[in-house]
């Protein structure tokens, strides 16, 4: 694990909204199951919601399959698709989160 968290993920809206998570590994599982590096309480996230993944200059988001969809800017995505500071991530109708740099 690096000393220095790569990225943070801040809760805008839904059942954990106004939680920080910092993103610490290569990939980062995002979901309500136990195994979830970061774990949301949703009903309406799947327990392998999405995956988020560092290559070493970038990010990718990535669905896993999840029941309710994700969302990048709004857009549904379907295969990894890079993900820039400042960017929305939604997982299903009712989580939102930012993307942001961990500074």
């Amino acid at each position: 694990m690096p000393s220095v968290a790569r990225a943070k993920l801040v809760c805008e809206s839904g059942s954990d909204s106004g939680k920080t998570f910092y993103v610490w590994e290569e990939e980062t599982l995002i979901g309500r199951g136990d195994n979830a590096t970061i774990p949301l309480g949703s009903p309406k996230i799947s327990r392998r919601h999405a995956r988020l993944i560092f290559d070493g200059t970038r990010f990718y988001l990535e669905d896993l399959g999840s029941t309710n969809g994700t969302f990048l800017n709004d857009k549904k995505i379907s295969s990894r698709t890079r993900s820039d500071w400042g960017a929305t991530i939604r997982l299903g109708n009712e989580t939102k989160i930012r993307f942001r740099a961990a500074q």
